[in-house]
């Protein structure tokens, strides 16, 4: 794949729900590429048949607007023909504030947008139409859009706080998290499932995976693969390496 793009959604109106819009041009003959663990959601719109993908022994051929759930192991995928692909990158959360979705029916798995709203996913085709390039104007009709269909409730919202400090903190004892915000582990733990598809503990080593592969990819190359591992929450080197 090439030339990326990344936009910055309008934080105004849709800050709590997407991190950023991207897109990229696709290019064929170079084997299977891998999707690792994320800690977010991806709302995919290509052209039919750009993507094949490779998950627990099955292949799966997606809807042109297609959901990658949070998962927790890695996804391989095939281009099959070069295209023009966006993606709306949403906070953990964010598809559930926008659709009313609870996100354990999405976690580890691909699905198509049509399962949750036709409306939204004849919109954004049309928006991308086949193929255009992802540039500003294309960025403010995604805002209006999703701005338009967002129909997130004060009982949900009022949680969100909760969420992201959970995701900065990182907290070694959710436990004592729970305590400081003055919830219960099982009312947290109801929040995950329901906001963000896994479980707090199954979120921190989502996020501990990826600082782990974030300090391959950008840290000292002369560091130790078990000293990274070790210092991102992992047991041992094999410990690290099963999660891929």
């Amino acid at each position: 794949m090439s030339r990326f793009t990344k936009l910055a959604a309008d934080e105004r109106l849709v800050g709590n729900m997407v991190r950023h819009y991207w897109s990229v041009t696709t290019s064929v003959g170079h084997g299977e590429g891998i999707l690792m663990p994320m800690d977010h959601v991806d709302l995919i719109v290509a052209p039919p048949g750009t993507f094949e993908y490779s998950m627990d022994d099955r292949i799966i051929v997606p809807e042109d607007v297609h959901v990658h759930g949070m998962r927790l192991r890695s996804v391989q995928v095939k281009v099959l023909k070069e295209a023009v692909v966006w993606g709306v990158s949403f906070h953990p959360w964010g598809f559930h504030l926008l659709f009313n979705v609870a996100m354990n029916r999405l976690s580890h798995g691909i699905h198509s947008l049509q399962q949750f709203t036709t409306d939204f996913n004849k919109e954004i085709a049309e928006i991308h139409g086949g193929g255009c390039q992802l540039d500003q104007q294309a960025a403010k009709k995604l805002d209006y859009l999703i701005h338009s269909f967002a129909s997130a409730s004060e009982a949900a919202t009022q949680f969100i706080p909760i969420l992201f400090s959970f995701a900065e903190q990182k907290p070694e004892n959710i436990r004592d998290f729970c305590r400081e915000v003055g919830i219960s582990t099982r009312h947290l733990e109801r929040l995950f499932l329901r906001c963000v598809g896994v479980s707090p503990k199954a979120f921190l080593q989502i996020l501990r995976f990826e600082d782990s592969t974030r300090e391959m990819i950008c840290g000292n190359s002369e560091t130790d693969l078990t000293e990274i591992g070790f210092a991102s929450g992992f047991y041992d080197q094999s410990h690290f390496i099963r999660q891929v």
